[in-house]
């Protein structure tokens, strides 16, 4: 048996066997010793006899080799010590080399045998009695009777020796050297990397203690968003089956096939055209008010500027504050844009009042008197959730508020139906903003609809047309009225683009996502600190607009006045040498005369008055063409070029350029960024570098602050404006470098611009690029457009999330992304699933039942077969519980047989279901037992512990779940997840906590076992 030495070689007959002298000393020791090997043999016979019949030789062995430990390291200072002295004096003594190599082959003598073992004793000697061995043998010396040629070999001989005896010497004194050097430069080394990691050292722990102090903070604010977050319900898009609902699908087998396609396209039908009618009602109110406040302030300023400024302020304040008190007193839900809101429900989350019929009108009513205001916010982002909450009542046919049911539409009364019309309501309300019904229907498919079918997508397209289309039919029966389409760009001269302007086009797509990603960033920062310090207050929510509309106001009408006038004649339509026939001249030195074949040389005409025109050596002055051929110009076109330029300050013929962008409505001021060259005039110089810059820096910081105050408005025009102004200003310093080789048109930079920035901002694509085609008529800049979008998504998606998905987590409101994140794709089902859930059984008593109702807050709750085995049979959610507590409670249903009817579920639950508190039951009925067999979901989705997060996620992100029970492979259940456990920030949190026990992969996968 095997005492346990670590010199053991395993040979059982060997017992404790004492180390052999080839284990403890050197090769060439080992050597020398060959000879003795048969009384080491016979020692070691002797020396097992002698341990087999002592059983203390153990501790004996130890001590040994403990002493063997302490006298080898006795022995290695020694020679270390000895060197040292040696390699100090190598260049006074050639014989060093040879007494320490003396010293190195006695060493091997150096050791005493004794009875109990080996013990290695060093030998001191005395080094002074050393004398170095001679170098010269008798055969190497002369003698008398050698012979010449044995002399001469001799000599040669001696001298070879010498050369290498001196040759090694050499090579010994520089090995030495550089052994010494080699030394001195991994000291030096190692004082200076002691001396340069100690800060080092101390940065990383810094830096460590602080993301430890961030990740403590990251994760006391993760636990206060939770309860925040569990205010929200989830919806249920999966389909109840149970025996109820089978046995009605039975009885109406023959009406399945249908599937009531025809009545969804009619109500789609009604839902476009009523969005159109809504969306034209909002363009015109916010048209006619802004105009009619205009032409009054402008009014005022003729007669004196301190005057208008008190009108323009007083007009401004009135209108935001009355919209801010809509938004606060008496629907708050109406506040903002609301793109969020909708953006959440289509993923599954019930945000209560969202989609509300008094929510649409007060956020109508709201949107109108705010951008009428002349904050610098759009309409186009209230549209969409108009269309969402049109889509909702429509599909629905009933409102609480105003209580009325429309029967034949209570097949859609469920959440899976309900959430395709909101999803095509929500694209009909883009088309109608922006007339662009193929843009509206793929701003659905790719920012705020989270689930999709081939179906939907012919009805979101149609939904779109509708709207679009009434749009156009009411606002071309306005003359007065100016077009819902905010790109009136203009017909351009230019056929295509040059392709070194791919080149500038790039780098506003790369401003446009840092841009994007600045806006962004305020505008979280701000909501950080609205939400703090401004919410909790409705006062402070309506002052916070009336100071935001104060300053822009004071901004908008006394920064024009630090800029110059400029002249208009410019850009009036010019004709030279252009041949008129058949003219009539009226109200002029030649009325009433016609001229046939006549050429006019460097005349201008404006409002249809001819100026400076030399005909034939004679001038014509004040003459008005009644009707003529060969002239390209119309005079209502000339008028609506010089309206869209701002006088302010001005005489008559000059304009402000500031104030043609500030001092303006948002149309406006997207008309002139966006204004290309014609044939007739070049608008490249209309705004100058000043104005645009200045514009877009107040635009960009007051509109992402705007966005989120307490009023109905949106982001997706301010993000335009603020594109296309920077966009215009590369295009003008492009235009600057090359004016004389190649034409550059502002203008395309500008649309190139509002669609950077926008992309940066949203994240939008395909959409974007659409919505830009439709409403530009630019098809030939497809591909460059493409591109810009493309590097702002990018750049922008390398520095910050999109701004929805922002807003949404700081709302609080539970959000899927599209993909898992990186830490579902390590984690398993049982590292993130609520253990120990709260179950029923499949025939459980009415006690039980109120018992779980009442202390919880649970929504659904797995159905088991028995509390010892809990295999899981099937899932029932909370509201079908109420369902048969009314109907078996004697205080709504007296002497009712059935309990449950799957078709007056859905209906109640679109309309009012009791609260458990509600009920009465006497306790001693508290033991009635009910049978949940008929009632509960059958077709629950249930995983194993050790299915993949990642996974599990892909089944809630496309199936739209909301409970999936965890079973281990007896299918007993285990666990329960819900949408909120699969949140991209609970993961986070979840793989630290993992990640602080630094586990291996092994570990991992067995933590949460039981």
């Amino acid at each position: 048996m095997s005492s346990g030495n670590p010199f053991d070689n395993g040979n059982p007959n060997d017992g404790n066997k004492s180390p052999s002298i080839d284990e403890l000393y050197s090769p060439s020791e080992s050597l020398a010793r060959d000879g003795d090997n048969n009384n080491n043999n016979n020692n070691n016979n002797n020396n097992n006899n002698n341990n087999n019949n002592n059983n203390n030789n153990n501790n004996n062995n130890s001590s040994i080799s403990e002493k063997k430990k302490i006298k080898k390291k006795v022995r290695i200072q020694e020679e270390e010590r000895l060197t040292e002295s040696y390699d100090d004096n190598d260049d006074d003594d050639d014989d060093d080399d040879e007494r320490r190599a003396y010293i190195e082959n006695e060493e091997g003598e150096e050791e005493e045998e004794t009875e109990d073992g080996i013990i290695l004793q060093p030998i001191v000697r005395d080094h002074s009695t050393y004398r170095p061995k001679n170098l010269h043998g008798s055969s190497d010396d002369i003698r008398e009777g050698d012979s010449f040629g044995a002399k001469v070999s001799k000599t040669f001989g001696r001298t070879n020796k010498k050369i290498k005896q001196k040759i090694g010497e050499s090579n010994k004194k520089i090995e030495t050297r550089v052994k010494h050097s080699n030394r001195a430069i991994e000291e030096g080394w190692k004082t200076i990397a002691q001396t340069t990691m100690k800060p080092v050292d101390n940065i990383r722990e810094q830096h460590h203690r602080r993301a430890e102090q961030h990740e403590v903070a990251e994760r006391a604010v993760w636990f206060k968003d939770k309860l925040q977050i569990q205010k929200y319900e989830c919806l249920d898009y999966v389909t109840i089956y149970n025996k109820a609902h089978r046995n009605e699908l039975y009885k109406n087998f023959s009406k399945l096939a249908s599937n009531h396609e025809v009545l969804r396209w009619i109500v789609s039908l009604f839902m476009g055209i009523f969005i159109g009618v809504i969306a034209y009602f909002s363009h015109a109110c916010v048209s006619n008010i802004t105009k009619y406040k205009f032409k009054f302030v402008e009014a005022v300023l003729e007669l004196d500027l301190f005057l208008a400024f008190l009108t323009f302020f007083l007009l401004n304040t009135l209108l935001a504050t009355c919209s801010s008190l809509l938004a606060v007193y008496y629907e708050p839900t109406a506040a903002g844009s609301g793109i969020p809101e909708v953006k959440g429900y289509l993923n599954g989350t019930k945000i209560p009042h969202t989609l509300k019929m008094k929510t649409l009108w007060t956020k109508f009513l709201s949107m109108v008197l705010a951008v009428s205001s002349g904050l610098q916010a759009g309409s186009e982002g209230p549209m969409i959730h108009i269309g969402a909450i049109v889509g909702n009542g429509f599909s629905q046919a009933q409102s609480k508020e105003f209580g009325f049911k429309i029967p034949f539409l209570r097949s859609f009364r469920n959440d899976k139906d309900k959430r395709d019309f909101v999803t095509s309501g929500a694209g009909a309300g883009v088309a109608a903003a922006f007339s662009a019904p193929l843009g509206g229907t793929l701003f659905s498919l790719e920012e705020v609809s989270s689930f999709w079918s081939i179906d939907l997508t012919w009805r979101a397209f149609f939904c779109c047309m509708v709207a679009t289309y009434t749009m156009n039919v009411l606002q071309s029966n306005s003359g007065s009225l100016t077009g819902l389409i905010i790109f009136n760009t203009g017909i351009g001269d230019k056929e295509s683009y040059n392709w070194f302007e791919i080149i500038p086009f790039l780098l506003i797509g790369v401003l446009g996502g840092l841009g994007g990603a600045l806006f962004t960033w305020i505008n979280v920062k701000v909501t950080e600190f609205r939400r703090e310090k401004i919410n909790k207050i409705k006062s402070l929510r309506v002052l916070e607009v009336f100071l935001i509309i104060g300053l822009s106001t004071c901004i908008q009408f006394f920064l024009p006045l630090f800029f110059s006038c400029q002249n208009t004649s410019p850009f009036i339509p010019t004709i030279s040498n252009t041949t008129i026939t058949n003219v009539t001249l009226t109200n002029g030195a030649f009325a009433n005369r016609t001229i046939v074949d006549a050429t006019f040389y460097n005349s201008i005409i404006n409002n249809g008055t001819i100026y400076n025109s030399t005909f034939y050596n004679t001038t014509i002055y004040d003459s008005t063409i009644t009707n003529g051929t060969g002239i390209s110009y119309d005079p209502a076109e000339t008028l609506k070029e010089l309206s869209e330029f701002k006088r302010f300050n001005c005489k008559e013929g000059w304009y402000n350029p500031m104030a043609t962008l500030i001092f303006a409505s948002y149309e406006e001021s997207i008309t002139n960024l966006l204004k290309v060259n014609s044939n007739s005039v070049n608008n490249t110089e209309r705004l100058g570098l000043l104005p645009m810059f200045l514009f877009c820096i107040f635009y960009l910081f007051f509109a992402a602050y705007t966005a989120g105050c307490a009023v109905a408005t949106g982001t997706l025009v301010p993000m335009l404006v603020i594109g296309a102004s920077y966009g215009r200003f590369v295009g003008l310093l492009v235009s600057n470098m090359f004016s004389d080789s190649v034409s550059i048109d502002p203008g395309i930079y500008a649309v190139m611009g509002a669609a950077a920035f926008m992309g940066g901002v949203s994240r939008l694509t395909i959409s974007l690029t659409v919505i830009l085609i439709e409403i530009t008529d630019r098809l030939k800049y497809l591909l460059p457009l493409m591109l810009t979008v493309m590097t702002a998504k990018w750049v922008a998606d390398a520095l910050i999330h999109p701004l929805f998905d922002l807003l949404m987590q700081m709302k609080y409101i539970p959000y899927l992304e599209p993909n898992p994140s990186k830490e579902m794709k390590l984690m398993m089902c049982k590292h993130i699933m609520a253990k120990k859930p709260v179950y029923l059984s499949e025939r459980d008593t009415l006690g039980n039942i109120l018992r779980v109702l009442k202390e919880t807050r649970h929504n659904g709750f797995p159905v088991v077969n028995n509390d010892e085995e809990k295999l899981v049979k099937g899932l029932i959610l909370r509201s079908q519980l109420l369902m048969i507590l009314e109907r078996i409670s004697d205080v709504y249903i007296p002497n009712s047989e059935a309990i449950y009817s799957h078709i007056e579920y859905t209906t109640k639950l679109t309309w009012k279901l009791p609260s458990v508190n509600d009920f009465n039951f006497d306790p001693a009925d508290h033991s009635q037992e009910i049978d949940l067999t008929d009632v509960m979901n059958l077709t629950v989705i249930t995983v194993n512990v050790e299915f993949a997060v990642s996974e599990a996620f892909q089944l809630f992100r496309t199936m739209g779940l909301r409970h999936m029970p965890v079973v281990n492979e007896n299918n007993k259940l285990k666990g329960i997840i819900t949408k909120k456990d699969l949140l991209e920030k609970t993961c986070e949190q979840r793989y630290r906590e993992l990640n602080h026990m630094k586990l291996g992969i092994d570990q991992l996968i067995h933590v949460g076992d039981e």
